[in-house]
């Protein structure tokens, strides 16, 4: 079966004994590890506890097909339900999870993780059609589901945050969900456990200089033509850490922005009113820097645009080439491409 929206954090909380195996897969690699990790210990409390989770790589189930069966029958010499993680799944498992979900031994919840699958991709297909089992599609948070785990998160760090604040820390967070929760961390050990309501002022001070922040200001330079602020803004984030996926990411985020913006001003929309329409709503700081992008920019350009950027993160992910070079040559035609449409 299919879970999607909302109905995912519910799920994850509680999967049902009937539920044997779940698949979790999409572009947001950190929401696909955070709700991969929340299974496990819904299931065996400790995701740690060697007794109750076991863990499987695909390529060790690929090798020997009955590790998988064996695993999932095995019984925990402390009781319990056991839970067994395997990671970097692909469509080469699609057969194998198939069989096993036909007649699954034992009790175990198979919890598996992997990046972005077709709509024709046979694992997902297996998973999605299973009675006994979910197929849960990661992609990065926004609208709602953004504006839910914020202001989740918060509460759980016991950190109390005004409407203002959080549609702040809703702008610039990224599309990686793992970074956003350590950003919200960051607000809480900055306000501490009596440090009251934040608003605006209190969220810029905590995250105003982070990574998100330099991700925003990536992708506004590389959709502004700014050739000199992206250099400043992409050295800064790769100083700090950052990976260039994360970046290309991003930047993906923001040009599908200006698509959906730049697509209702065909239909008939001004610019202002388009803008508008965006959930979750652009920052009010940003809004005239996208309003002047958003005029730029045409559809059949904002597609070239974006098959560059999907390609870069292939090439990071495939060919050996050093990523930072790539997403850095990825970029550069960005803005070049931005300066023509003035």
């Amino acid at each position: 079966m299919k879970v999607s929206g909302r109905r995912i954090d519910a799920f994850v909380r509680a999967p049902g004994d009937e539920i044997r195996a779940a698949l979790l897969y999409g572009p947001d690699e950190g929401a696909v590890r955070e709700r991969a990790l929340a299974l496990v210990t819904a299931i065996a409390e400790d995701p740690r506890d060697p007794f109750r989770v076991a863990e499987l790589t695909a390529a060790q189930i690929e090798q020997d097909n009955a590790r998988l069966r064996d695993e999932a029958a095995a019984i925990s010499m402390m009781g319990g339900r056991r839970a067994i993680r395997v990671r970097d799944a692909s469509d080469r498992l699609g057969r194998i999870f198939s069989e096993f979900l036909d007649d699954p031994p034992g009790d175990a919840l198979v919890v598996v993780e992997a990046g972005e699958l077709s709509a024709r991709s046979s694992l997902r297909r297996g998973f999605e059609q299973a009675d006994n089992a979910a197929a849960l599609a990661c992609y990065s948070d926004e609208g709602a589901v953004l504006t839910d785990f914020i202001g989740d998160t918060l509460r759980e760090l016991g950190v109390e945050a005004d409407h203002d604040a959080v549609l702040y820390l809703e702008n610039v967070s990224g599309s990686d969900r793992q970074l956003t929760r350590r950003e919200l961390e960051k607000v809480a050990l900055y306000v501490g456990a009596d440090g009251g309501p934040i608003d605006v002022a209190t969220a810029k001070a905590c995250v105003g200089d982070t990574s998100a922040m330099a991700l925003e200001d990536v992708a506004y330079a590389a959709g502004g033509g700014e050739q000199q602020n992206l250099d400043r803004a992409l050295g800064r984030y790769f100083r700090e850490g950052g990976s260039a996926v994360g970046v290309l990411r991003v930047v993906a985020g923001h040009i599908g922005r200006l698509q959906r913006a730049v697509g209702m001003v065909d239909a008939g929309m001004t610019i202002a009113q388009a803008v508008g329409e965006l959930r979750p709503p652009i920052f009010f700081k940003r809004r005239d820097e996208f309003c002047r992008q958003a005029s730029r920019w045409d559809l059949n350009r904002l597609s070239t645009a974006q098959k560059i950027v999907l390609e870069s993160e292939l090439k990071c992910k495939t060919t050996g080439i050093p990523d930072q070079a790539v997403c850095a040559r990825a970029l550069m035609q960005l803005t070049a491409a931005a300066r023509r449409g003035r």
